[in-house]
């Protein structure tokens, strides 16, 4: 599993998972990269985890948005509350589109995220 925002693309089990653009504004762009249209990622690992446990849903969730964090940049002051609204947005964005790509119903669960939208999207 990688999780995408502006910087060079590594190869993952499941794939890319991109972010909106809202990402580049948020902070995302702190860190600049050689190839500045290309999306930053961060792989997340999982091949020791059972996604069909709670526990190993849990922890993989914590991965997916430890990952988000990372490529949505360091936190804006909370009296920018525009670009508060930024950050908050790639960091959703990330995750939402992580567990959608991985598609594992306990993980989408975890995350909040109906089981129909992780079917339909592993289809």
């Amino acid at each position: 599993m990688t999780i995408h925002t502006r910087r060079a693309t590594q190869a993952s089990v499941l794939g890319a998972c991109v972010l909106a653009a809202a990402a580049a504004l948020a902070g995302s762009a702190a860190a600049q990269s050689d190839d500045a249209g290309a999306p930053l990622s961060v792989k997340v690992r999982y091949s020791d985890l059972d996604l069909a446990s709670d526990g190993g849903a849990r922890t993989m969730l914590a991965r997916i948005e430890s990952a988000a964090r990372r490529v949505c940049g360091q936190a804006p002051d909370l009296r920018d509350l525009g670009r508060v609204a930024l950050y908050d947005h790639c960091r959703s964005d990330a995750v939402g589109r992580a567990v959608r790509r991985l598609g594992a119903p306990l993980v989408a669960a975890a995350a909040g995220l109906p089981a129909s939208a992780v079917a339909m999207s592993s289809k």
